[in-house]
């Protein structure tokens, strides 16, 4: 009995929340016009392409799209579609998409967020959250980890550099 509940509590998946944040020398308002253009989520990235909207709207709550979603390097997985949603909209301030694959148990959200602006900068957080690497798997799970966190700090570059352009 004490193995079952071993080998059950090794096997749980602990929902994973990863956080950047940048200060981004561009005021809240340019920031925002680069972050509430939603097709930036399959822009500049290694592993969303093929965007395509998937609902009449193309910004703002219930907006909704797709995208071929690779795993590699991160997860030996192949690539699949995913269906994208806009699960948060405050104009000005945040955006979140609820990212999910035909397979249940593959989702993630991403939030962008105007934490605050002083001096025509503007410090922009990116939140992940999924479902993490199983703890009984420690050195695949830091690994990913760092993998994840990486590629946030180079979204958020990417987003410094694009709203050179805007501004």
């Amino acid at each position: 009995m004490l193995l079952l509940a071993s080998l059950s509590a090794a096997q749980e998946v602990a929902v994973q929340t990863l956080v950047q944040e940048r200060r981004i020398p561009y005021s809240p308002n340019v920031v925002w016009a680069y972050l509430s253009d939603l097709t930036h989520f399959g822009r500049h990235d290694p592993f969303h392409h093929d965007f395509r909207f998937t609902s009449t709207r193309t910004s703002g709550l219930g907006a909704a799209f797709e995208l071929r979603h690779t795993y590699l390097p991160i997860f030996p997985l192949p690539s699949d579609k995913v269906s994208c949603e806009v699960t948060s909209w405050l104009p000005g301030s945040r955006v979140t998409i609820l990212e999910r694959t035909p397979v249940r148990l593959k989702w993630h959200t991403q939030s962008f967020v105007i934490v605050s602006s002083n001096d025509g900068q503007t410090v922009l957080r990116f939140v992940i959250t999924y479902r993490g690497v199983p703890w009984i798997l420690l050195p695949w799970r830091l690994w990913a980890t760092w993998l994840v966190k990486k590629r946030m700090a180079e979204k958020l570059r990417e987003i410094e550099r694009e709203c050179a352009l805007l501004a």
